[in-house]
């Protein structure tokens, strides 16, 4: 990888951001639900440009979506949806092209 920005926020229950390490690229509004959540970006040496987002509310649902943009504008998505409470799990992958 020839680049990586990365950022985490730590939120309490009440929506306070209660920790932060900062990077580039993120807007985010804190949630009430949300418990974590981090996002990370970054480039590959063949040229791809890859953004990753995960989060987890209190109960535990989880969230995570994967998008890969390759250097021909096509993108590859990967998504996860998890709820342990209801022992869900989805997994999501699409193509796009350029």
């Amino acid at each position: 990888m020839s680049s990586r920005e990365n950022r985490a926020t730590a939120t309490s229950t009440s929506g306070k951001v209660v920790a932060q390490t900062e990077g580039t690229g993120l807007g985010t509004s804190p949630s009430s639900t949300v418990s974590y959540e981090e996002q990370t970006d970054y480039t590959t040496s063949s040229g791809k440009e890859v953004h990753i987002r995960e989060e987890q509310d209190e109960t535990g649902v989880f969230r995570h979506r994967e998008v890969e943009i390759r250097p021909d504008g096509s993108q590859h998505v990967h998504r996860v949806y998890e709820n342990p409470n209801k022992g869900t799990r989805l997994e999501i992958e699409k193509e796009f092209s350029g």
